[in-house]
């Protein structure tokens, strides 16, 4: 998609496996050449909570979030999460 100049968005679901790569996430995505990405914290619902999956630490994912928006501005990658979109959102 990159050589063909093709405009994507990366969604990635976090989870307590890859919570503490969110930062890493990002300089990988953005090599791949996306400019936009989004990350979320896995909701423990539907085959979720049938496979027994651990709630993520909401702490965890908002500090490693912060960390993943430094990186992110460094590389000028855009970064967003539903909740932190709220707050840029007209009522």
């Amino acid at each position: 998609m990159q050589n063909n100049d093709t405009k994507f968005k990366i969604f990635s679901v976090i989870t307590n496996l890859n919570v503490d790569k969110m930062p890493d996430l990002v300089k990988y995505f953005s090599k791949l050449g996306a400019k936009n990405i989004q990350m979320e914290p896995l909701h423990v619902v539907g085959r979720a909570s049938q496979q027994k999956v651990k709630r993520l630490n909401p702490d965890s994912f908002a500090k490693n979030f912060v960390n993943a928006l430094d990186v992110a501005k460094e590389l000028k990658v855009g970064l967003i999460n539903a909740a932190y979109a709220n707050l840029y959102t007209p009522a």
